[in-house]
This record gives C-alpha cells, sequence and structure tokens, in this order.
C-alpha cells in the first residue's frame, strides 16, 4: 500500500509550504 507514503509526502509538502509561507509573512 503506498497510499501512507503518499500521504507522508503530503504532510511534508504541506509542512514545507507553511515553512515557506510563514517565512514569508516574517
Amino acid at each position: 500500500r503506498q497510499s501512507l507514503r503518499i500521504q507522508n509526502l503530503h504532510q511534508r509538502t504541506r509542512e514545507l509550504k507553511l515553512s515557506r509561507t510563514a517565512r514569508v509573512l516574517r
């Protein structure tokens, strides 16, 4: 089942995007 793997990847991308947004906001 790669579903979990894909989900994990999505979560990582989401975190990265959030981090980038926070940096821009700062």
